[in-house]
């Protein structure tokens, strides 16, 4: 790679980086349905200057997956073996009676601390 060169190189979106802080994980531009996107990494050498030394794509996106150009609908995180783990927000069926809620309690082990076990 050159330095200053460009992380992607059909276009992409919705950039997030692996814990290690040499992977850029980042979802391609393709079609305007989820189905035609691609979940892509870069490997960089963080220089100075920041320089790409590869690219990989990693898998073709489900077609349920939610796709926002406003926000970002996943996260990468370290499993713990040396690989990696996505969670990725997935559109609703449309077809229940009612729609079901959904809550992300973050720190949730303080709340166990605050409780009284009797």
């Amino acid at each position: 790679g050159r330095p200053g060169e460009q992380i992607s190189m059909e276009g992409g979106s919705q950039p997030r980086w692996g814990a290690e802080g040499r992977r850029l994980y980042y979802v391609s531009e393709g079609g305007s349905d989820a189905g035609g996107r691609e979940m892509w990494v870069a490997t960089v050498d963080p220089g100075p200057p920041l320089r790409v030394t590869g690219r990989e794509l990693l898998f073709t996106l489900p077609a349920e997956f939610f796709f926002g150009d406003w926000l970002t609908t996943y996260n990468v995180v370290q499993d713990g073996a040396g690989g990696v783990r996505f969670l990725m927000v997935r559109a609703a069926d449309g077809g229940e009676a009612e729609p079901r809620m959904h809550w992300v309690v973050r720190h949730w082990t303080e709340y166990l601390k605050e409780i009284e076990w009797r």
